[in-house]
């Protein structure tokens, strides 16, 4: 009693890959290929008011770009405290 697993699971498929020029016109950029990313959230209720948690993120080290030059962090770790008023 008081453990949460929430694993995620996040996939995306192929996009086209606009922008838009300085006189507001789209631009073509080209297409976005599909994409996974794995994560993995635990919490525990420590008592009432205090729960600890920690989150993995892109535990599959995915190397995906959501559109293109902004690519997906890579495998991260939260740890923390969540108290309650």
């Amino acid at each position: 009693p008081g453990l949460v697993i929430a694993p995620t699971v996040l996939m995306t498929g192929r996009a086209n890959d606009y922008q838009i020029d300085n006189g507001g016109n789209f631009g073509d950029r080209g297409r976005v290929g599909a994409g996974t990313v794995v994560n993995l959230t635990a919490s525990y209720q420590v008592m009432p008011q205090v729960a600890v948690y920690a989150e993995g993120r892109n535990l599959g080290r995915s190397r995906w770009e959501p559109t293109s030059g902004y690519a997906t962090p890579g495998r991260s770790l939260l740890v923390g405290t969540r108290f309650a008023l």
